[in-house]
């Protein structure tokens, strides 16, 4: 014979209420009326479960320092110091476009402004014009230049690839070589040569000639005058 369910007495037990009836332990012939979450007869510690659910079974993982994270940490402090460093230092009036101290140009100098001038002629140091240069001609052409008369050269720009006549000779007055004629049109403008921009020249010795390049150019002032 099945008992009867007291539906206020599950109502009272699902609620919480105080005098609820409650059967834990009902005999083996009898229909337990408890409500619960578990049955009391089964052999189960909740609170070993509770305490299992606050425990990850997983070990602790520790991220290992990233040594590429440690470069570039290392590299971004040095490039502060390298520009903190640039600075302060001096800003340059030229900017280079070749290794300043490469290259065959025993002729270096940097433009004035009577080398850019209207006097369309180009003063070239006289040192350097007799240890490359006169050395290499002979008597002949020599004495010309010494003369003042000059001799016709071909000067080749090679940034362009072209060649271009000038004369070539020493100016008696300030005791300078200088290459003048068509100086002016030929490079000034046609370069776009300035003040402060550096050059180089050479003799090449197996075409009787004399090779020039444009080695740094000067930093223009972005402000007007």
């Amino acid at each position: 014979m099945k008992e009867e369910i007291d539906l206020s007495a599950l109502l009272d037990l699902t609620l919480g209420l105080p005098g609820a009836r409650v059967n834990p332990c009902p005999e083996p012939d009898q229909l337990s009326t408890a409500l619960t979450l578990c049955d009391p007869t089964w052999n189960y510690d909740t609170h070993q479960r509770k305490a299992e659910e606050y425990l990850d079974p997983a070990p602790l993982r520790f991220a290992l320092p990233n040594p590429e994270h440690e470069k570039m940490s290392g590299t971004n402090d040095i490039n502060k110091e390298l520009k903190k460093k640039k600075r302060n230092q001096a800003v340059p009036d030229t900017v280079s476009l070749q290794p300043r101290d490469e290259g065959p140009w025993k002729i270096r100098k940097k433009l004035t402004a009577s080398d850019t001038g209207n006097c369309s002629r180009l003063l070239m140091p006289k040192k350097s014009v007799i240890d490359h240069v006169m050395c290499y001609l002979d008597d002949k052409f020599a004495k010309r230049v010494m003369s003042g008369e000059g001799i016709g050269v071909l000067v080749v720009d090679c940034d362009t690839n072209t060649g271009h006549y000038l004369n070539f000779k020493l100016w008696g007055s300030a005791e300078f070589y200088i290459l003048n004629g068509d100086w002016r049109q030929e490079f000034v403008h046609r370069r776009g040569l300035k003040e402060k921009d550096r050059i180089g020249l050479y003799w090449d010795t197996s075409k009787s000639m004399f090779m020039f390049s444009v080695l740094e150019r000067a930093i223009q002032s972005q402000f007007p005058a």
